[in-house]
């Protein structure tokens, strides 16, 4: 039984950043429901200035739990399995009535696994999303939660068919829409009283383009990011009058210092 007596609580993985800003439509209602219900950090992803500043941003509760020394494994294996060994250790003293996994890291990959080897219900939010990119990690994590999980909530027609085309019995999937996009409204007027970064760069509401790059197999194969770098500088300039704002990860930003692709974006 769960602490609190109740069967129905539910427990909530985050661990990444993009995690925790998909999580946060769920665990407001949630709260605004007073549906029992119970937050983990998994510390895959943790510093204050992308984490703990996320869960303020996003007006969150501090996590219930947060794992230790997770951020400090070397490879993803130790990482896992540092994350299964804690997460399982709360759910033995929390017994759920549910486990609430989003996405395709390791955080939910671990999280999953727990609940399954506890015999807890598992539910994936953004599930049958395929990349059929077996180089990418994620891509074996999205396929083993959807194959352990009871409940498999999709956002969209395409991945409801992608389970169904493997096997999935139709009973375990359900369209729910994306929960990013739930953020995303959510968020919308913080972000326009927040136009100091348009005037810092100079830039018209209307009028510019915006990049991110963070993925390991895009950032740390310098050949890669350089590619992605010039291809976007290339399309930007290509389109009259519309300038491009690069968002650097500090992971993309190191890799940028390191392989001298910063001076070709200055001479640009």
């Amino acid at each position: 039984m769960p602490a609190d007596g109740s069967e129905t609580e539910i427990g909530i993985i985050t661990g990444t950043r993009p995690g925790i800003i998909m999580a946060a439509p769920v665990i407001h209602e949630c709260m605004r429901r007073g549906a029992p219900h119970f937050v983990i950090h998994s510390d895959q992803h943790y510093s204050p200035n992308m984490d703990s500043q996320i869960f303020q941003e996003m007006e969150l509760p501090a996590p219930a739990y947060r794992l230790q020394g997770v951020r400090d494994k070397q490879t993803q294996g130790a990482q896992t399995a540092a994350m299964l060994e804690g997460i399982e250790s709360i759910l033995i003293e929390r017994r759920p009535g549910a486990m609430l996994v989003f996405g395709d890291t390791n955080s939910n990959l671990a999280a999953a696994l727990a609940a399954r080897k506890l015999d807890i219900a598992l539910a994936h939010a953004e599930a049958g999303e395929r990349s059929y990119d077996w180089e990418s990690p994620e891509e074996h994590n999205r396929r083993i939660i959807d194959a352990i999980s009871e409940h498999l909530f999709v956002t969209n027609q395409k991945s409801a068919e992608n389970l169904r085309r493997e096997g999935i019995p139709e009973e375990r999937i359900f369209e729910t829409g994306n929960p990013i996009v739930d953020a995303s409204f959510q968020n919308l007027a913080k972000a326009r009283q927040r136009r100091g970064l348009l005037e810092r760069f100079e830039l018209s509401a209307e009028r510019y383009s915006l990049m991110t790059l963070h993925r390991a197999e895009n950032v740390d194969r310098i050949e890669r990011l350089r590619g992605a770098v010039a291809g976007a500088t290339e399309a930007a300039a290509a389109v009259e009058l519309v300038p491009l704002l690069f968002l650097a990860h500090p992971r993309t930003l190191k890799r940028l210092r390191r392989s001298r692709i910063r001076e070709y974006l200055r001479a640009k």
